[in-house]
């Protein structure tokens, strides 16, 4: 009677000790509905849930043509990012803006689409309010940062392109819309070699071209475009 007791209650240890080393922490999901020019946020994501209310973008410019510039960061570690969060840092985030393409599911063509290996996500124009919207779908456990830092004065429909010449290299480039765009600054090797005038506010945009008349051949140079608005902000673009 004595061992069977004995067996019994070392059968029950076991069984408790199995259940406390597979028990999982749960993941609660933190994400905002609201985030202000400027501000930075911890967003928690959790698998389980997987959908999240879209984060309503305050602060942005009027109109579609004008684009926020999101900075997503791995972790909320003040070390890295904008926030100040000890978490366990999400993998597969995309960036922003490469990772986001413009009709890229094509049950959604008017807005801009990213996918990894652990997010899906939407970025779009909404009407009320009337303002950016960015969705949210994971698959992963994670926290990240993000961080509404401004918003681009252009949208660029092409890419720079460098054109070489005798002793001289066309520049062009071409915008899909553009807000409040005073100029473009045209840098070479870190230095300001010119500027061409913007449109101002435009939901078309237009074709430019810069020569560099100072280039000599057989020399290789790098050359940087940014933006500058009304304001004096400037953006690479």
């Amino acid at each position: 009677m004595r061992i069977r007791m004995f067996w019994k209650t070392m059968m029950a240890v076991a069984v408790l000790t199995l259940w406390v080393s597979t028990a999982m922490p749960l993941c609660v999901s933190n994400v905002p509905t609201v985030l202000h020019r400027g501000e930075s946020a911890c967003i928690q994501v959790c698998a389980d849930d997987f959908g999240y209310a879209p984060i309503e973008l305050v602060g942005t410019r009027p109109g579609i043509e004008s684009i926020p510039v999101l900075v997503f960061t791995p972790g909320c570690s003040q070390t890295n990012s904008e926030c100040n969060v000890q978490c366990v840092p999400v993998a597969g985030l995309p960036v922003w803006p490469t990772g986001f393409e413009y009709g890229g599911d094509p049950n959604y063509p008017t807005q801009y689409y990213a996918e990894t290996e652990c997010f899906w996500m939407y970025f779009r124009w909404g009407h009320d309010p009337a303002t950016w919207y960015l969705e949210i779908y994971t698959l992963c456990d994670g926290c990240f940062c993000l961080t509404f830092d401004s918003q681009l004065p252009v949208t660029l429909s092409s890419q720079i392109t460098a054109l070489p010449g005798d002793n001289m290299v066309t520049l062009t480039w071409a915008t899909a819309s553009e807000s409040n765009n005073e100029r473009f600054d045209i840098s070479r090797g870190g230095h300001v070699i010119g500027s061409v005038e913007g449109l101002g506010n435009s939901a078309t945009g237009q074709v430019y071209r810069f020569a560099d008349e100072t280039a000599q051949n057989g020399v290789e140079y790098t050359y940087t475009l940014e933006s500058v608005d009304v304001n004096g902000g400037r953006y690479e673009v």
